[in-house]
This record gives structure tokens, sequence and C-alpha cells, in this order.
């Protein structure tokens, strides 16, 4: 056979010099600066032949194997080339160890070997092999091909018994010596087949030279060895690569989520009308979200040793969430969104910004199965939706672009209807409505503020200020009213203005001229004329007795003497003014008499020139009232009356009333007496004269 070529010649009772009779491989004799285990195919650069293996800077040749230097090895591949030339050159590596030598060859730097590894942190060592020993030629049939998948994925491998053809040199007898023994005429060669077994270390080396470099399952291949049963197994497989993990964010306040849930009262019961959350708020410098870095992922290996690459993960610039009212935090905890300013959230599915804002944009409507009612801090809210009957929203400066059919409460902001008002109504104290559609069946209250309207029918109107394009069969309460077309209205203001008076449905139109009650004025002029006389008879009555005291003979005389000193008329000597001390003495308590009555005078004096002011402005204040009551209408269409009504000079005339007694009030007819026009035609111009008291 061809095998036999590679076998040498023994003698009568010996095999091959590399197998047994039982085909397995033979101990290779002890070499010098070895541990017998076949160190002698180890070489060096002078003597280097054939066969031997010349070891690299990094591997170290100890008793009791063979280290790697991990300082020393710059990379897997130095570490692969020199596997490969020990294993092209027909040696192997007894006792590896598997898992380091993989380790070596694909991730040399990895902190497993490092963590294992004995000697010192400046020259790290780690045992991957006991020695190296050649591979004898003979056994390599013993090992069969290897089936690699397309992919590099699995190696397939059929484990069975093997026989080996074994030659063997058997002396030939002839006939006996003359001593009876059996003398060998010759030798021939016999061929025997005898069954091989299988060395995982062998394996290692023949699964090389077949291009398996990764993966090899040596426990599963230990175990099919032993077996000594036909099988069939995949040998090795690979490791695909570690998917790594995109960028992402990371939420870092609960106001990212609106909640839906029923609001809970101080006193622990549920409102059912209001949302828990509904428009999420946020202070100023609170981190909104924290983009966590995209991670690589890990490379893996095919049984061939090629490098399976995964794929890179998804990243994101952090800036592009970032919209109006925020702001990018970078630290060493990561990269933020940062709420710039204290508002309100707002996320925007479409672009993915989050932004944070004085207003609050709602584009769902207010109504029970989207918001239930609103209660909004704050400074700005803007509604694109339908507010539904029945619902309510409170808060500042809002804005409705669609019709409003429910209650608006604001805290004296600007209220702006785009659309609609009707049947609902607004409550704006001390601020502005405006309604740019039509106003019907509804009810606007704004107190101290103005109401600004293009067209209302059928609506009760309150404000300080009320301006009106077109009002039908309306009741409008108001110190200053300016209606271009009035149809059927009842209208009371201190002064009215309008273009146009009409009738509706045959209801006429009714100007209530809103005149202060006199009376009031009259009687804080009466109190305050009393209050000046009572002072000017006790100043009198002072000055009368300082005028008697004044007349006796010693203080009279005094008195002239120092109003002389004083004037510098004439001039005291020593001895005078000690005299003049004397009288001072002598009259002390009439002068401190005559100093009291002085300074009461000089105090009522004061009063009266304060009182005498309040009189003044009580009657500038009765003339600017009456001066602000007048009606003045361009043209009468239809029936059409004026009359005076009388209401308190002070505060918001018939704040008292309920919406229904003013209703009732403001169409009532006045008496005759307080009648100003009353016709169908014509025109109206009355104004209250300043001085007037009907």
């Amino acid at each position: 056979m061809a095998l036999a070529n590679t076998l040498g010649n023994v003698s009568d009772t010996s095999v091959t010099e590399d197998v047994d009779r039982d085909g397995n491989p033979q101990p290779e004799p002890p070499q010098a600066g070895g541990d017998g285990g076949g160190m002698g195919v180890v070489g060096d650069l002078v003597s280097l032949t054939e066969g031997q293996v010349l070891l690299p800077r990094f591997v170290l040749e100890r008793p009791d194997g063979l280290y790697v230097d991990l300082s020393m090895l710059d990379s897997g591949q130095e570490f692969l080339q020199f596997a490969d030339r020990t294993f092209t050159s027909g040696n192997l590596f007894a006792g590896v160890d598997y898992p380091v030598f993989l380790k070596l060859l694909f991730e040399p730097e990895s902190d497993v070997l490092l963590k294992a590894a004995g000697g010192s942190q400046e020259q790290p060592e780690i045992r991957f092999a006991g020695a190296i020993r050649p591979f004898p030629p003979a056994r390599l049939p013993i090992y069969r091909s290897v089936r690699i998948a397309p992919d590099g994925s699995r190696a397939e491998y059929i484990f069975e018994p093997v026989m080996l053809d074994v030659e063997e040199q058997v002396a030939v007898m002839g006939d006996a010596d003359e001593n009876g023994n059996p003398v060998v005429i010759g030798y021939e060669t016999r061929t025997a087949a005898v069954k091989a077994t299988a060395d995982a270390d062998e394996f290692i080396a023949a699964m090389w030279v077949r291009g398996i470099r990764f993966g090899l399952d040596m426990a599963e291949i230990r175990r099919a060895i032993a077996s000594d049963k036909s099988e069939r197994m995949d040998v090795a497989r690979s490791q695909p690569a570690t998917l790594g993990r995109d960028a992402s964010i990371e939420e870092k306040t609960e106001a990212l989520h609106r909640s839906d849930a029923p609001a809970v009262l101080s006193n622990g019961r549920i409102d059912l009308r209001h949302f828990k959350n509904r428009f999420p708020q946020v202070d100023a410098d609170t981190r909104l979200v924290r983009k966590i870095p995209r991670a690589l992922g890990h490379i893996g290996w095919s049984v061939l040793g090629n490098v399976l690459e995964p794929d890179l993960p998804k990243d994101f610039d952090i800036e592009t969430l970032a919209g109006v009212g925020t702001r990018i935090e970078r630290s060493g905890e990561g990269e933020f969104v940062v709420a710039a300013i204290t508002g309100f959230l707002n996320i925007d599915a479409d672009s993915s910004t989050l932004s944070v804002t004085d207003k609050i944009i709602n584009k769902t409507g207010v109504n029970m199965r989207t918001t239930g009612d609103l209660t909004l801090s704050g400074a700005e809210f803007e509604e694109h939706g339908e507010v539904q009957e029945k619902r309510e929203v409170q808060g500042l400066h809002m804005s409705f672009m669609a019709d409003v059919f429910g209650r608006i409460l604001s805290a004296g902001g600007k209220v702006v209807l785009h659309s609609n008002l009707a049947g609902g109504s607004i409550r704006n104290p001390d601020g502005l409505v405006v309604v740019e559609g039509k106003v019907n069946r509804a009810l606007i209250e704004a107190r101290g503020g103005a109401v600004q309207l293009e067209y209302a029918e059928g609506s009760l109107i309150i404000a300080s200020r009320v301006k009106i394009g077109r009002a039908i069969n309306c009741e409008i309460l108001a110190e200053f009213a300016e209606i271009g077309q009035c149809e059927g209205c009842a209208v009371a203001a201190r002064t009215v203005a309008i273009e146009r008076s009409d009738v509706c449905r045959n209801v006429e139109t009714l100007v209530s001229v809103l005149t202060p009650d006199i009376a009031w004025w009259e009687g804080e002029l009466k109190d305050l004329a009393e209050e000046c006389g009572q002072a000017e008879t006790r100043r009198n009555e002072l000055m009368a007795e300082q005028a008697v005291v004044g007349q006796q003979p010693a203080v009279a005389s005094y008195l002239a003497l120092q109003r002389r000193v004083k004037s510098g008329e004439i001039k005291l000597n020593a001895v005078q003014e000690a005299g003049l001390r004397d009288a001072a003495a002598r009259i002390a308590p009439t002068l401190q008499q005559i100093a009291r009555h002085g300074a009461e005078v000089a105090a009522i004096g004061e009063a009266l020139k304060a009182l005498r002011a309040q009189m003044e402005e009580r009657k500038a204040e009765q003339r600017e009232a009456c001066s602000l009551c007048g009606c003045s209408i361009a043209t009468v269409s239809g029936d059409t009356q004026v009359r005076k009504l009388v209401v308190a000079a002070q505060g918001f005339p018939l704040a008292t009333l309920s919406a229904k007694e003013l209703r009732l009030r403001l169409r009532q007819h006045g008496q005759g007496e307080g009648q100003i026009f009353s016709a169908s035609h014509g025109v109206v111009d009355w104004h209250l004269a300043p001085d007037a008291d009907a």
C-alpha cells in the first residue's frame, strides 16, 4: 500500500515509528530542554530544521507547558500565524486549552485572558498548551474530511471506527540447527488491519489544515471519540455577531405622559368632570429626556475564522428633539433635552420634537371623551376644536378657533372666539371678550372689562364697555355702549351711541340712560358743609377767647414789647432782658393758654381747607358723572324709547341683580317724567346737564 512508503523497517516484533499495532501514536523519546512531551520539534533560529517550529517572542517555554506573554502579543493575527506554522509543518499542540487557544486567536485583549493570567502586572502570562509534538503522518487518514456549511455557520463530521493497515516484518523460519533450534532464513513483510483511536489534540490539528479555525465543540468531540460509535454531528459552530443597540431616549419626567384618569379632589373624592393631567406643565431646568447612546455590537466568527461584522446600530442627533422653549444639556451624565422656561410641554408626533411654551395648544376639542372640564394655570390657551355643551374651561388669555357651546371662565385676561358662541357663556371680570363670529342665546359678562362683538342675537351682555356691530333682541348693560344696528334690544348704559335703531318682530328698542343719583352728592355736600360750619364756629370761639386774654394790661404790654424786640425796633441791655424774662415768668400760664388757642386755630384752618377741597371734588365728580350720561341715535327706523334710569352713583350699575332680574328690569318701561324720546322715526341726541337733577 502507499502508506508503506512512509514506514521504516523495524525488528520482527516492531511496528512503524509513528503508530503502534493499535494504530495509536507512539510516545516521543524525551528531548533535552523539554518535558518529555515532544518539545524537540521546537528549534532555534540558528539550527532550525524542516518540521521544527520557531517560537515567537510572545511564546514562552516553561517546564509545565507553553505560555503566552500577553504584554508582547500585539494582535491575534500574530498568534494565528504562529498556530498556522505549527499545524502546517506537521505538528500539533499537545494538551491544548482550547478556550484559551481561541481567545488568543480572536480576542487577545479580552478581560477574560487578563483575569486568568498569572505572572506580573507588567508581564501577564497564560498557559495555552502542554507542548508541541509531531503529528504522525500515518495517523492523518484517521481524520476524515469535514463538511462546512456554505455560510461558515457550522461544520459537520462523521465519527466512525477507522482501521489502519500496519506493515510489519515477520521472520521466516527454516530447518532446525544441530541443537534443534529453528533457524531464521529470512523476513517477509505482512500487512495487518488494526483499529485506530482518534485523539482530541490531533483532531484540532486535522481540522485546522482542513480550514476549521473556530468554534470546535471539544466536549462533544471528546464524547464522540470515547463512544467509539458511528455518529454524524456538528463539530464546530460559528459565533454570530452580537447585535448592538440603537440609540434611544429615556424619559426623565412623568410630565411626558398625559393622564386622562379622573382627577382626585383634596377630600379624596373622584371628580369625573376633570382629567388628572390633561396638559402637562414643567418648570424651567427640568430634564425631559436623556439620550441613551447607541451600543456597538460585538463581532462574531465563522468556523473558518472569518470575521462576522454586526449591523451598525441606528443613531440620531439629540438636537433634532429640542423644540421651542428647550435646550440641550451635556454633562458627564449624558445628553439631555431640558426645559428652558416654565410652561406647558407639547410633544409633536409629526416632527418628534419636544417644546415648552406659555401657550397650551389643544386640537381635540373640549368634551367629556377627550378632555373633560379644563382648569388651566398657563398664561395662554389655544383650542382648535369645539367646546361641547355643558363643558367648562377656566384659564387666562384663551383663544377658540371653533364653535363654543359650553362655559368659558377667564381670570381677567383676553378671550377671543374666532367662530361662534351658541347657547354657552363667557365670564371674564376686568378682561376683554372678542367674538368674531355670531353670538346666539348666550351670556357674556365682563363687569369692569370690555366686550367686542360682530353679531349678537337673543343674548345678555354685561360689561363696562360694549361694542356690537349688530344686536338683535338682546339685553345689554354697560357703562359705555356702542351699537351699529340695534333691533328690538333693551340697552342700559351711561353713554349710549347707536347708529340705527329698529324693531324686531314687533319688539321695540328700549334705551335706558343710566343717570347718577344726585341725592348722594347732595348728601355728601351737605355733610361737608355742616362740618365746615362747625369748624368755623369753633375757630371763631377760640379767636374771641384769644382776644380777651390778650387785652389784659400785663399781657398786652409784654406782647407789644416782645414784638418790637423781634422786629429789631428796639434793643435791650442785659438788665432789660432780665426784666423781660421776669415778666414772661409772671404771665407764663396766660402765654401758654394763648399758644394752645393759636395752635388749635391753625389746625382748624387746615381742616377747613381740606373740607372745602373735598366739597370741590364732590362737585367735580357730580359734574363729570352727569356729563357722561347721554344718548345719541343717528337714525330711528322703528319704535324706539329712550328714558332715564337713576342708579347708584358708585360701583357698577345694577350689580346686585341676577341675570333673570336684570332682563326684567331692562325691559320695564319708565315713568312719564323720565321719558326722553318715544317715536318710530327721528334722531336722538340727548345729554344730561352737569348741574341738572332731572
